[in-house]
C-alpha cells in the first residue's frame, strides 16, 4: 500500500511528531509510506520518505494555514492508496487524526481560577485561536474516518464534527518498550545521574516538555518550593526560562540553591528519565500526554494532574501514579511527592505499577489499530464502488 501522512513536524522532540516517527518507522516495514512536513528536524526513518513541505511565512500562525494550502498541492500531485493527516489540509484525505482541539483546550482555560489562567490568557493564546477554522474545517469533511489519540479528545472531536462519538475510532499513543523499561533505567541510572553531578542525597523531579507555560512549569515551581533541600527539579525541552520573566526571581533563588536546572530538550530522552526519582508534570491541557507513558515504562512513578488525557482515563491515584485532580493543586502533588521521597516500599511499588501499565501500550499495537482503520476504509471504497467516503 502507498500511504500519505501528513504532519505539521517531523520530529523526536514533539508528542506528535513523536507519534508520526515511531508510526511510520513500522509501516514502512510492509508499506510504501511518505511523510509530508513543514518541520524537518531529525533524519528518515528506514525505508520512510519525507518531503519537507517549503514554508513561505514567518509568522507560526500564517504558517498554519500556508502548510494547509501547500501541502495539499503537493498530495494532490501524488496517487496514493490512502491519505492520513495528524494535521489539517485543504485536499481531501481518508483518516484524519486529532491530537486534540484548540477549542476545546482553550474553553477549559475560561473555566481555570483568576490565578491558573495567567499562563492561558487571550493574548499568549492567539495562536490557538488562529488554528480553530483549519481543525474544523477538517473534522467537518465527511470523508475522512476520525480517529482520537484518548477518550477525552474523541467527546471533542464528536462535539466538533458532529459525529456520534461511536464512530470515532480511539487508538491511544505507544511507547517503545525496547528503549523504555526499568531495566534501562537500571543500567543508565548511574551515569547519567554521574554526568548531571547528582549524589544520592538528591530527590530528582523531572519535567519534561515544549512550553513552560502550557506544561504547567509555574506549578511544578510552586511545588518544589513546597518541598525540603533535597528536592530538586530538572526541566528539559525546547523552550527557555527567558519565557517566563515573571518566574525569574523564583527561579534565580532555586538555582543559587541548586535546586532547578533547565536542559534543552534531547533526542536520548531516557537518560533523564533514568536519572530521575519521578516525573513532576502538571500540564495545563494534554490530549493524551506521551511523556506519562514513556516515564511510566522507565519505571518512574509520576505525579500529575487530570487535566492529562491519559492519567485521566488509565491512573489511579496512589495506585499506579500520584494523580490530583487541577494542576494548581500543589499542596496534594508536594504531599504525594514527600510520600516517594519518605517511603522506598512506594516508591518501588509504584515503579512496578508503573511499568506495567505501559505494557499495555506499543507502536507495535498503535500501527496494528491504524492498519485495521486503514482496511476498513479501503474496504469500504471497495463496496461503494470508488464513492467518495468509506463506510
Amino acid at each position: 500500500m502507498k500511504i500519505g501522512i501528513v504532519t505539521w513536524s517531523y520530529d523526536e522532540h514533539q508528542g506528535i511528531s513523536r507519534c508520526v516517527v515511531e508510526s511510520t518507522a513500522r509501516l514502512a516495514q510492509q508499506h510504501e509510506v511518505h511523510v509530508y512536513a513543514a518541520d524537518v528536524a531529525t533524519p528518515a526513518r528506514a525505508r520512510v520518505q519525507v518531503h519537507q513541505v517549503p514554508m513561505r511565512f514567518r509568522q507560526v500562525h500564517i504558517n498554519d494555514y500556508d502548510f494547509f494550502v501547500r501541502a495539499g498541492r503537493l498530495l494532490k500531485r501524488e496517487s496514493f492508496d490512502l491519505v492520513h493527516a495528524h494535521f489539517p489540509v485543504w485536499c481531501p484525505t481518508d483518516v484524519y487524526t486529532c491530537h486534540g482541539l484548540a477549542r476545546m483546550a482553550l474553553r477549559s482555560f475560561r473555566r481555570f481560577p483568576g490565578d491558573a489562567r495567567r499562563d492561558v490568557a487571550t493574548p499568549r493564546m492567539l495562536r490557538w485561536y488562529a488554528q480553530i477554522p483549519v481543525h474544523s474545517y477538517a473534522l467537518r469533511q465527511r470523508r475522512p474516518v476520525l480517529a482520537a489519540v484518548s477518550r477525552k479528545v474523541a467527546a471533542e472531536v464528536a462535539e466538533e464534527s458532529g459525529r456520534p462519538i461511536d464512530q470515532i475510532a480511539v487508538i491511544a499513543n505507544g511507547v517503545d518498550l525496547d528503549r523504555f523499561n526499568p531495566e534501562a533505567a537500571a543500567r543508565l541510572r548511574r551515569n547519567a545521574r554521574a554526568a548531571l553531578g547528582l549524589d544520592d542525597s538528591r530527590f530528582v523531579l523531572l519535567w519534561v516538555g515544549n512550553s513552560l507555560r502550557h506544561k504547567g512549569i509555574r506549578h511544578a515551581i510552586d511545588t518544589l518550593l513546597k518541598l525540603p533541600p533535597a528536592a530538586m527539579l530538572i526541566a528539559v525541552g525546547a523552550d527557555t526560562q527567558h519565557n517566563v520573566p515573571e518566574l525569574a526571581t523564583a527561579i534565580a533563588d532555586l538555582q543559587a540553591q541548586g535546586r532547578i536546572r533547565f536542559l534543552a530538550a534531547d533526542t536520548q530522552i531516557e537518560t533523564y528519565y533514568a536519572a530521575a526519582d519521578a516525573l513532576l508534570f502538571p500540564s495545563l491541557y494534554e490530549s493524551f500526554g506521551l511523556v506519562v507513558l514513556e516515564a511510566m515504562a522507565m519505571g518512574l512513578p509520576v505525579v500529575t494532574a487530570r487535566t492529562v488525557g491519559f492519567a485521566d482515563e488509565a491512573l489511579n491515584d496512589g495506585v499506579n501514579a500520584m494523580v490530583v485532580d487541577r494542576p494548581w493543586q500543589t499542596d496534594a502533588m508536594a504531599d504525594r511527592i514527600l510520600g516517594l521521597m519518605n517511603d522506598g516500599g512506594l516508591r518501588r511499588r509504584m515503579s512496578a505499577d508503573a511499568w506495567r501499565v505501559a505494557q499495555h501500550y506499543t507502536w507495535e499495537q498503535y500501527c496494528a489499530g491504524y492498519e485495521a482503520l486503514y482496511a476498513a476504509v479501503l474496504n469500504g471504497r471497495q463496496v461503494h464502488r470508488g464513492r467518495a467516503h468509506a463506510t
